[in-house]
């Protein structure tokens, strides 16, 4: 066989080959196995006989297409969209979905989101209607809810994260008028507050009154010592000036001459810096919880991630400037000091998910404030305690 015959084969696609639907006309409700597929026609031949299962082929896929989907009564939810407040007010509630979908007003109404009620639609669970009494089709749904969403891949990342499980809220701080470093600044306080109730006012006070004297008195010595060991560096023509080291760690803490970046550990150390509030696209767009937790609506609790919607043909990656907003409109994971030191350069002290959507393909990336130079790695951790040995004849006798 030539080289030509061999590439022409591999070039052949068998999905790309038109498929026979007649099968779809011999289904019976009342059978428990599925049919089989039909043969498929490779290329025209000019026959009557193809020309004709062509045919049958194709009105058996639109008669398909054409089946109404059914529910019952019992489980009929019918919502009304209004354009103008971009919502849809549940008028029927049936169904588990509303355990995790949709909120409440004072008088008790639920509404949905956009994203929330194209979901619903398109997945059959729920028909929405014009405020004028006619209902609206799948086309009407997409066309107006996408329109006030802004764009379609916010609603590609939630309606892949609904279909693998996820529970999905929209986030507060995605509203352009939402003042999230505000908001922030309102945790921080109280951060602060709750720190002082249980360490007590003799305790605020003596951290204080360290931070005044490391700010005053030991910043600047070191400093000092720092540029006379960077002289002497320069004059011996190297970066240890010291003739005796005792243990690597002094070594390592001389030549961390290198200003770093050291994230917050603690809701209160976050300084009120002046970053700039964060601008879209580069916002939480969705708060998100595992499926197994135990999610309330009305109490959810911190949410497991937070995602950020990037359009990969429209916008770029977050710019360092961009980056530091965003991390500054999430909290800080104050349980990552309990963790491992490999855990905590892994997953870092604030993280913000990525959705980047390309022609529906979506991928996620994970952004982390992580504090390198926190970190030493340069000191052995204490080798795990084990646990004693018996031995096998002890066991047998005993």
């Amino acid at each position: 066989m030539s080289k030509e015959a061999n590439d022409a084969d591999i070039d052949v696609d068998i999905s790309d080959e038109q498929q026979d639907w007649r099968f779809l006309n011999a289904i019976d409700r009342s059978g428990q196995s599925l049919p089989k597929r039909g043969e498929k026609d490779y290329e025209p031949d000019g026959t009557g006989l193809q020309v004709s299962t062509l045919a049958e082929s194709r009105a058996a896929m639109y008669k398909a297409l054409e089946g109404e989907r059914k529910h019952s009564s019992k489980n009929h939810v019918s919502a009304t969209w209004f354009g103008y407040i971009g919502k849809a007010r549940v008028d029927v509630v049936a169904g588990p979905h509303f355990m995790t979908m949709g909120k409440a007003d004072s008088s008790g109404v639920i509404w949905l989101l956009p994203e929330e009620v194209i979901y619903l639609v398109e997945r059959g669970s729920m028909e929405c209607w014009w405020p004028e009494g006619a209902p609206m089709s799948l086309q009407a749904v997409y066309s107006t809810c996408i329109k006030a969403m802004g764009d379609i891949e916010k609603l590609q990342v939630y309606s892949y994260l609904r279909k693998i499980g996820f529970i999905v809220q929209r986030a507060t701080s995605y509203d352009p008028d939402f003042r999230v470093l505000e908001q922030r600044k309102l945790e921080r306080e109280e951060a602060l507050i709750n720190m002082r109730n249980k360490a007590g006012y003799s305790g605020l006070l003596r951290r204080s009154f360290l931070m005044g004297y490391n700010n005053c008195v030991v910043s600047p010595l070191s400093f000092i010592s720092r540029q006379l060991a960077r002289r002497a560096a320069t004059s011996n023509s190297t970066l240890l000036w010291r003739s005796v080291y005792r243990s690597y760690e002094s070594i390592y803490s001389e030549l961390n001459i290198i200003p770093c970046h050291r994230p917050p550990h603690l809701e209160a150390e976050v300084s009120d810096l002046d970053i700039e509030e964060p601008a879209a696209p580069f916002r939480v767009m969705f708060d998100v919880w595992k499926p197994g937790s135990t999610f309330k609506k009305a109490s959810p609790g911190k949410p497991d991630y937070r995602i950020v919607v990037v359009s990969a043909r429209d916008d770029k990656m977050p710019s360092l400037n961009q980056t530091a907003s965003l991390f500054a409109s999430v909290p800080v994971s104050e349980t990552t000091k309990d963790k491992s030191q490999m855990q905590r350069l892994k997953e870092g002290w604030r993280t913000v998910i990525l959705a980047v959507v390309d022609a529906g393909i979506i991928s996620l990336f994970k952004l982390s404030d992580v504090g390198f130079g926190d970190e030493k790695m340069y000191i052995r951790p204490p080798p795990k305690p084990r646990a004693p040995r018996t031995r096998k004849n002890q066991s047998k006798k005993s």
